[in-house]
């Protein structure tokens, strides 16, 4: 089963998420997102953390309840956040699907509001940058910073700008039976990245876009010390191999000082 709590979120909040409400946006997720590739990825959060039953875990920008419900169904304490009221409709359907507890509070990441209750929190597959002001992600970090325990630990999984900047500015792919046409482009005055996406399907088109705002590791490491984390590892992915310009992904491991 699971619990609704707080809803903070504005109206301009909501601006962003356009890209996340959208009807289609869950058939692609599954698509490039599959049950094997879940599987692996909780399972690696689950070492890196070493989370054990009873944990208690915030699932940061949670979305459709992707980790969220895996943890719960693995004995962890969860509770996920998101501001997209749809997909958390999505995580409460998945979790009674499961059988599992939990708790779903709908609101910003920067309002979280909680006082050293969760032993570590994780914000998986890009779900910090898309605000349009970046100190609203630092906002984020210090709430998450207060939300810890002393000696909890932070675990962010998200894009490697070094190589997202070197992705072709037009592409197009197939994915789940559409065939998908991407526009890419970056402002190096905001750092945002952004994305605009047209697909035809048998079900017709569809559009949407979105704008991201990539951090480069140091840029991330100094708001998490910003926060008043001490940084202890960053990787190329969440199978820990090592940072570099080119690694898929920038995953980064900061603790609550103790």
């Amino acid at each position: 089963m699971s619990r609704t709590v707080t809803d903070t979120a504005g109206p301009a909040d909501r601006r962003w998420q356009d890209f996340f409400r959208h009807p289609d946006y869950p058939t692609f997720a599954h698509a490039t997102l599959p049950p094997e590739r879940t599987a692996a990825e909780t399972a690696a959060v689950r070492r890196i953390l070493g989370l054990r039953p009873t944990t208690r875990v915030l699932d940061l920008g949670c979305g459709y309840g992707r980790i969220s419900v895996p943890l719960a169904r693995a004995g962890m304490e969860v509770t996920g956040l998101d501001a997209v009221p749809e997909l958390l409709e999505r995580a409460r359907g998945a979790a009674a699907a499961a059988g599992v507890r939990l708790e779903l509070i709908h609101s910003a990441m920067r309002d979280l509001d909680a006082v050293e209750r969760f032993d570590a929190v994780v914000n998986l597959s890009t779900a910090l940058g898309y605000v349009p002001d970046e100190a609203d992600d630092a906002a984020a970090l210090a709430a998450v910073y207060r939300a810890l325990v002393p000696g909890g630990r932070l675990l962010i999984d998200t894009e490697n700008r070094e190589a997202t900047l070197r992705k072709a500015r037009r592409t197009w792919y197939e994915v789940a039976g559409a065939t998908v046409w991407c526009r890419r482009s970056f402002a190096p005055m905001t750092g945002r990245w952004t994305e605009t996406i047209d697909w035809l399907s048998d079900t017709g088109r569809g559009g949407s876009a979105f704008s991201l705002r990539l951090y480069a590791l140091t840029e991330l490491r100094s708001m998490l010390e910003g926060a008043g984390f001490l940084v202890e590892q960053a990787w190329g992915g969440l199978d820990q191999t090592p940072y570099e310009c080119d690694s898929p992904r920038m995953v980064v491991l900061a603790r609550r000082p103790a």
